[in-house]
């Protein structure tokens, strides 16, 4: 399973609600997918900790906090019964399964969210396979960079998912 951006989000959603029944009970969910049924997880520039980012400022965080407010109905959506569960960095264990996760490294969304989310994974002993980029990379790698084939970070990034994916995909999974 895997997404980028708000995909990503939902995608360690379903993940841990899958491996983590108090997550799915505390949600109200049952999950449709068995742990077994889940290879794998690809995370692209997502979000997994809300309330880090209601500490974010500036025009690009401001549509970010907009979109949340939207979502859950409330400006302090940090702090509502769905942002804290939204954020899935909280509900990590060590049954999730093997999971590729990469930003780019003008993305802030790399430093505040990915890279925490990887360590805790790696933290928690899951399978990490990451694609980060140094701060100072040139050119600075924006959100969703990964799409940008302009780039060669984004053939890279397209050519280690896919090996990540051969290597914990079964055929006919």
């Amino acid at each position: 399973m895997g997404w980028d951006s708000a995909g990503a989000q939902l995608a360690s959603q379903i993940a841990t609600l899958t491996v983590n029944p108090a997550y799915a009970n505390l949600l109200g969910v049952e999950p449709a997918l068995r742990k077994e049924d889940l290879a794998a997880t690809i995370l692209h520039c997502g979000v997994y900790d809300l309330d880090a980012m209601s500490k974010l400022n500036g025009l690009v965080e401001w549509g970010l906090k907009t979109s949340l407010w939207s979502y859950t109905g409330t400006k302090d959506w940090s702090a509502t019964y769905a942002g804290a569960t939204m954020s899935t960095i909280g509900f990590v264990t060590g049954d999730l399964p093997p999971t590729f996760i990469s930003g780019g490294n003008g993305d802030g969304l790399t430093w505040l969210q990915s890279v925490p989310y990887s360590n805790r994974l790696k933290a928690a002993g899951v399978p990490v396979t990451e694609l980060f980029w140094p701060a100072d990379h040139t050119p600075a790698l924006p959100h969703e960079y990964q799409f940008q084939l302009n780039f060669s970070e984004a053939k890279d990034a397209k050519d280690r998912t896919l090996d990540f994916l051969a290597a914990h995909v079964r055929p006919g999974r």
